[in-house]
């Protein structure tokens, strides 16, 4: 491989990486957010807040993910990025194993911080091989199949949490979520070769180098803006979705964890690979933003209805086109990431996107939906309180979409 340019790999090879790294963003996303699914077992084993539940599902799991992102992409700048990405899917996926055999809400917030260790290993050496895998005019696409982990992870957490809760118990459906990674990580490791970085000078260059260039492109840094607050809004529903709809209309467990997996399964899915599709085939630069800034206004209206709905079925078919409608930025957004950068910046810039973009997201979006679910359940109840709580979460939505405008304006102006 190393004698190899992009354009003399094969497709099946190119299909087969890229299928590898989406199924370890993909065991990710299950081990990520598995939590939230399982929100209601915890609240009653350790007698938790939503407060506390949100910082389970926020804090302390983006502490150390979005600390450790970029000294561990600059590692990627510089050594193998498939061994980086075996060992933090290995780390990763033990972390999670040691969350079901917590014996107390510490040991579980410890276990938590080492998942979030391991994860961030993981995106910037998956970005930074697929933009030497595949080129340019391809990119977003691959790149949004990649971002499938998100939906298809999401489905899959939902699955697993709401049979084990049924059949088993929350600390088994912790196993079953971590084990699989283990011998993905092995898989990974003897079958997947590093390959060439394009077009890359011989040094990689100094991090503040790297940043100050990226940071004087007013597109990348409204990208940075724009996800960030797209991702408060989409943990912070993310992480009550199963809660909302078992207090709001009643339904147990499995059922609201299957809703849960099909809201992200079919409609997160079908929104990330449009939007993949819409970044490749632009004619304009500025559209590759466009499409995620109108994708998100489309959103708002059908979230409201989602939450306020007086039925489960008109409430879950509103949450279906607007999931779809708001995870179309998801390809875009790293591709713009990608194209803001050199070849040997590549694994720094995503990164520094997912630290900006997480940081803020986890941070913020579970334990604010959390406070404020505590806040106005006093008010009008355990139901309606977290329903108000994910409706106070909408504006963040627009505010995200007024970034990519600004992002496509900015690109725009750059090929005029």
């Amino acid at each position: 491989m190393k004698s190899e340019s992009v354009g003399e790999v094969s497709l099946g090879a190119r299909s087969y990486v890229l299928g590898a790294l989406t199924a370890a963003y993909t065991l990710a996303f299950v081990d990520r957010v598995i939590v939230g699914i399982l929100n209601e077992p915890l609240k009653a084993e350790f007698g938790l807040s939503d407060l506390q539940l949100g910082l389970l599902g926020g804090i302390s799991f983006a502490i150390f993910y979005t600390i450790l992102g970029i000294p561990i992409a600059r590692l990627a700048e510089r050594f193998n990025r498939v061994k980086l990405l075996s060992g933090s899917v290995a780390l990763w996926s033990v972390m999670t194993v040691l969350c079901g055999l917590a014996p107390s809400y510490a040991a579980l917030l410890a276990a938590r911080v080492g998942v979030g260790v391991g994860e961030a290993g993981c995106t910037p050496a998956a970005h930074s091989l697929i933009a030497d895998y595949f080129p340019p005019r391809k990119r977003a696409s691959a790149l949004s199949i990649y971002g499938l982990g998100i939906p298809i992870g999401s489905m899959l957490a939902a699955l697993i949490g709401g049979w084990a809760t049924t059949a088993l118990s929350w600390r088994e459906a912790f196993l079953l979520a971590g084990l699989p990674g283990m011998a993905l990580a092995a898989l990974i490791v003897l079958t997947v070769r590093e390959p060439p970085r394009q077009d890359a000078p011989a040094l990689t260059p100094p991090f503040t180098e790297t940043l100050r260039a990226l940071l004087r492109q007013p597109a990348y840094v409204h990208v940075l803006a724009g996800g960030a607050l797209a991702s408060v809004f989409g943990y912070g529903v993310l992480g009550f979705l199963t809660s909302f709809y078992r207090r709001a209309y009643g339904l147990d467990q499995m059922d609201a964890a299957l809703a849960n997996g099909a809201l992200m399964g079919v409609g997160a899915t079908i929104g990330a690979i449009l939007g993949g599709i819409l970044a490749d085939r632009a004619k304009r630069p500025g559209f590759t933003a466009y499409a995620p800034a109108l994708a998100f206004v489309v959103a708002i209206p059908f979230f409201l209805l989602a939450f306020l709905a007086p039925s489960a079925a008109l409430s879950l078919g509103a949450m279906m086109i607007a999931t779809a409608a708001h995870y179309v930025y998801l390809g875009p957004m790293a591709a713009m990431a990608q194209e803001s950068a050199s070849p040997r910046a590549r694994a720094t810039s995503a990164a520094i996107l997912l630290f900006v973009v997480n940081i803020v997201g986890l941070c913020v979006g579970p334990p604010l939906v959390g406070a404020a679910s505590d806040a106005f359940t006093q008010a009008y109840g355990e139901a309606d309180g977290l329903k108000y709580a994910l409706c106070l979460a909408l504006p963040f939505e627009l505010w995200a979409a007024a970034h990519f405008l600004l992002a496509g304006r900015a690109r725009d102006r750059i090929r005029t």
